[in-house]
């Protein structure tokens, strides 16, 4: 199972392993701290994606981590409790971390 998890600092990390089974599913690669993943936030979930959207963000993975983080969600920008998981699922097209 992958997890998301909330750190101290309240920004929601997507492990490594999400994005080592998602390169697989996808059959593409991500060059880590060069190339972007785009994310879409909506009101339950968090959509990565290797291409960009007109709703989406664009991120870095962090150099030698492999993972990224984000500290906030939604239209209105709800943050995160210290602690909360939530799980990550890999699509042929995308991450996606639900919220609810």
């Amino acid at each position: 199972d992958l997890l998301a998890v909330v750190r101290a600092d309240r920004r929601c990390v997507v492990p490594r392993s999400a994005f080592e089974f998602f390169v697989h599913a996808t059959g593409r690669t991500i060059r880590i701290g060069t190339d972007p993943v785009h994310i879409t936030f909506t009101k339950d979930e968090a959509r990565i994606t290797l291409d960009p959207t007109p709703t989406s963000t664009p991120y870095h993975l962090w150099a030698g981590r492999g993972r990224v983080a984000f500290a906030s969600y939604g239209a209105n920008g709800t943050v995160f409790t210290p602690g909360q998981s939530f799980p990550v699922y890999v699509s042929p097209t995308a991450l996606i971390v639900k919220f609810g």
